[in-house]
């Protein structure tokens, strides 16, 4: 549920804190932040992958963010359009970070860009998705039907389930891209931006792998495809409720509106009329409910529509991370079929003893490669199944907690309805014996 977090007791990955340092590294004018830290390679943070574990004092998440405070910025150029900058508060107790508590302002294309280094990074890992950037969006073309304000919190909201997400996933909490997004300051992130230019983007020329994938990631392949047409499905169907419920608010605080004026001239004509009073508090009650009724549509889009949209966007960070599995099987499958050329070269008759040796070392090169491909292949599908575990019980819970907000408010908006509409009855009963 967008707004309350629920930490997983999950065997993390062991990664002991260091403490670390601001470096300012001056050569090749490269005036860049960088957490002191040796670089390793992501493939090598997880053999095996769920043998480590992140330590931390019990339950307590090692973060925790809020996103707040949006500015429009404008640029001032003529050709660059203004944009919003969010203020980002961090509390933390992981030891790598300088300070506890952490203030920095980024953009939305801040959070786009370390969003594509994470998964360029730690290959296998499932990144917690962004909301969708367009303002045609489903929900937030709701927010934007209302007011810009509903958009911008809405953006909150989401920005910082996306930075809990990632502060809560056992390798994504350490890594020095979320530590770079968080500690440098706007022109140290600009110049880390300049310098390390995502890779990802989409190609026409992408080679499919020859070898077949593993059976669980197929049956996940095929699960999140299913879930994703019913979870558009739902969420058009309840966006459309959702709409019906804000018309109806309007409707009836007009209907309120109007018993009111009914009752002022009944009023007007007879002052000792109790049909006056009855019209009048009809009409008050239901300029009331009016506004609860809005405010219910607006709960429902919180707690329930936000929450699969969410989950939309976890089905499409799920086939982006098969999608990288397969990129690295195909680049492995060719490495495979490479060596097979080069053994077939050698195994011609006839060959000179130079042409011999330049295939025997040709042979092996293409072996170490095929088999340090082969290795963190299969390093990156062991992290995809512990990152598959763990989105079916994020799913689980979020989605349980969606279930019990969605009956709670159904249930209260009822009560309420009733309760204000019963309350009438008396006294409107007692005005038609008073009259006779």
């Amino acid at each position: 549920m967008i707004g309350e977090e629920h930490p997983l007791d999950q065997e993390q990955i062991n990664q002991a804190p260091v403490e670390e340092e601001e470096v300012l590294d001056n050569n090749h004018n490269n005036n860049t932040y960088q957490p002191q830290q040796e670089t390793i390679d992501s493939n090598q943070l997880f053999a095996p992958p769920v043998q480590q574990q992140l330590e931390h004092e019990g339950d307590e998440p090692m973060f925790i963010f809020s996103v707040s405070e949006p500015e429009k910025i404008n640029t001032g150029k003529t050709f660059e359009l203004s944009y919003w900058q969010f203020k980002i508060t961090v509390d933390t107790k992981l030891q790598q970070y300088k300070k506890q508590t952490l203030i920095c302002y980024r953009r939305f294309n801040d959070f786009v860009w370390v969003r594509d280094q994470l998964v360029e990074n730690y290959k296998g890992v499932i990144v917690p998705p962004l909301p969708e950037k367009s303002i045609l969006a489903s929900v937030e073309k709701i927010f934007s039907a209302v007011d810009t304000n509903s958009l911008l919190e809405y953006r909150q909201r989401a920005l910082t389930k996306f930075l809990t997400r990632v502060g809560e996933h056992p390798v994504l909490a350490t890594s020095v891209e979320l530590q770079q997004f968080l500690e440098a300051t706007e022109e140290e992130f600009n110049q880390i931006k300049t310098t390390k230019k995502s890779k990802s983007g989409f190609s026409l020329f992408k080679t499919k792998p020859s070898s077949a994938e593993p059976e669980w990631v197929t049956t996940h392949r095929h699960f999140v495809d299913k879930l994703d047409v019913q979870l558009k499905e739902l969420r058009n169907r309840l966006q459309t409720m959702v709409n019906r419920r804000k018309e109806m608010a309007a409707s009836i605080s007009e209907f309120g509106k109007l018993f009111i004026g009914v009752g002022n001239v009944e009023r007007e004509y007879d002052p000792n009329n109790s049909l006056s009073k009855n019209l009048i508090d009809i009409g008050q009650v239901a300029e009331k409910l009016g506004t609860a009724t809005d405010s219910q549509a607006q709960k429902e889009t919180m707690q329930v529509i936000e929450t699969l949209t969410y989950y939309l966007g976890m089905c499409d960070a799920v086939r982006q991370t098969i999608q990288v599995l397969d990129d690295m099987r195909a680049d492995r499958d060719s490495a495979q079929h490479q060596v097979q050329q080069i053994q077939q070269q050698k195994e011609k008759p006839n060959l000179k003893e130079e042409k011999k040796q330049q295939l025997e070392v040709q042979l092996e090169e293409a072996a170490q490669r095929l088999s340090l491909k082969n290795d963190r292949l299969t390093q990156s599908e062991n992290i995809l199944k512990v990152d598959l575990e763990r989105f079916d019980l994020e799913r689980k819970i979020d989605f349980s907690c969606m279930l019990q907000s969605f009956l709670n408010l159904q249930v209260e908006y009822n009560q309420l309805l009733h309760e204000n509409w019963s309350n009438l009855i008396p006294q409107v009963n007692s005005s038609i014996y008073e009259d006779q």
